[in-house]
């Protein structure tokens, strides 16, 4: 899904005190949330990811634990929104607001197909969907398991 830089800028916006900016403090953190949404430990691809990106957001909550992540990373043509890790479709929404929030320009990100209520969200807030690529896998043939928290993708190259 893309969206035009004009994208939630004059919308009314979900906000919450619980989505903060990362700290380094919480890679761990968000490192075991990651591996259990994704299903494989991705400690130094999430490490420089980090590292690459404008924008990391995490989620708390009301006790302080780490429920979600999010980060923006600049690509050559839109800045790309992804990993989406969430407990549920609004509190996904909610990090993808407030990191297309901070954002300004046109936006891209790559969601799962099984995500529905997510794109309908994304769509009537101003995304369009461009297309729907095939998931693709090498050395595997199997889909490691992953939890339903796992909204978007890092990119189509990375997963």
């Amino acid at each position: 899904l893309i969206a035009p830089t004009h994208f939630l800028n004059n919308h009314t916006l979900i906000s919450s005190p619980q989505v903060v900016p990362f700290q380094q403090k919480d890679f761990q953190e968000v490192v075991a949330l990651d591996e259990k949404a994704f299903g494989a430990n991705r400690t130094q691809f999430l490490s420089e990811r980090i590292r690459q990106s404008k924008d990391c957001l995490i989620l708390k909550s009301k006790e302080g634990k780490i429920t979600g992540y999010g980060l923006s990373i600049f690509g050559p043509v839109y800045t790309i929104l992804g990993p989406i890790v969430a407990p549920d479709t609004h509190s996904a929404f909610q990090i993808i607001s407030q990191l297309k929030k901070r954002e300004g320009n046109g936006v891209r990100i790559d969601i799962l197909s099984q995500q529905n209520e997510l794109q309908e969200l994304l769509v009537a807030a101003g995304f369009e969907l461009i297309n729907e690529p095939p998931m693709m896998m090498l050395h595997s043939n199997k889909i490691p398991t992953r939890t339903d928290q796992l909204f978007a993708i890092a990119s189509q190259a990375f997963g």
